[in-house]
């Protein structure tokens, strides 16, 4: 049995606008990276200008952060709430999320003081804190890719979409998340995922028909949700504002798949969440930026 969630955090309306200044919004890209002993902090968050479809543009905060970072927020989170147990761990760790986070300071200062407090394992206080926050105030998430040890972290992505709950959140599961049981759970929490046709192909008993994996990928999500089941040498699918929509491929056999699909999804959140762009807007530019990207190799 799997261990029930709570009410998953609500999906953002992307039409509401942000809590933020109109012109200033914040994209935070979760993602695995080999760390770096003492060197743990997030990349150093960078601004840019989006020139929208219109003549106005919007200005955007790019934060990264090392999944192994948000890891040891969930983490901790599960120690200090006694959800740590291997009965836990077994009955469905991948997509328990932990509680008490409204127990948790809402500014850097008083995380890093609770941190301080409670937490002695040789967690990157600074870090953790620092992940918390961002992933709090951001407009738009994006979550993954991921190693296949931090795709099975114990609560991680369950965790990050729970700070994130005020954001529009988007999820590139590797297989090794696709495949658990619990898929499911996490996919409802996210209102946009991305995968490549490669990786779809394990939703359905190894069917290679998109058609069939689409299907299945929206009934796992929910119908409120959207999707893409990319294949850039090929053809692909998308899900969105309730209606199906081919992706035309961008090349032959030598597209570069995961660069043109990290390109894609990116680009879709941008003209989605932060341009707000109907369907067959978001996905010319999502597509063009594919192309570009493969272009530049």
């Amino acid at each position: 049995m799997l261990t029930p969630l709570p009410i998953a955090p609500p999906r953002h309306d992307r039409h509401i606008p942000s809590s933020q200044s109109a012109d200033s919004l914040s994209l935070v890209a979760v993602a695995s990276e080999k760390p770096h002993a003492g060197n743990n902090q997030p990349a150093p968050a960078v601004s840019f200008r989006l020139r929208a479809f219109g003549p106005d543009s919007r200005r955007v905060r790019y934060t990264r952060i090392a999944a192994h970072t948000v890891g040891g927020s969930a983490a901790w989170l599960l120690r200090r709430t006694g959800k740590n147990s291997v009965q836990d761990w077994l009955a469905g760790a991948i997509v328990m999320a932990p509680r008490g986070l409204s127990d948790v300071p809402q500014n850097l200062s008083g995380i890093l003081g609770q941190l301080h407090r409670e937490e002695n394992t040789g967690l990157d206080h600074k870090a953790v804190a620092a992940a918390i926050v961002a992933l709090r105030t951001a407009d738009a998430v994006i979550a993954g890719p991921f190693s296949p040890d931090d795709a099975i972290a114990p609560g991680i992505v369950a965790h990050l979409a729970d700070f994130a709950r005020r954001a529009y959140r988007t999820l590139r599961p590797p297989r090794g998340l696709i495949v658990h049981p619990g898929f499911a759970q996490i996919a409802r929490r996210f209102q946009f995922i991305q995968m490549s046709h490669h990786e779809a192909r394990t939703l359905a008993a190894g069917a290679i028909d998109i058609g069939i994996l689409a299907q299945r990928l929206r009934q796992l999500q929910g119908e409120s949700g959207e999707f893409a089941i990319t294949k850039f040498s090929g053809h692909g699918l998308l899900w969105a504002d309730g209606r199906w929509w081919e992706i035309d491929p961008i090349g032959g056999e030598e597209v570069d798949e995961p660069r043109a699909g990290a390109a894609f999804c990116a680009a879709w959140v941008v003209a989605r969440r932060f341009l707000e762009a109907p369907a067959v807007k978001a996905l010319s530019y999502a597509r063009s930026a594919a192309a570009n990207s493969n272009l530049k190799k």
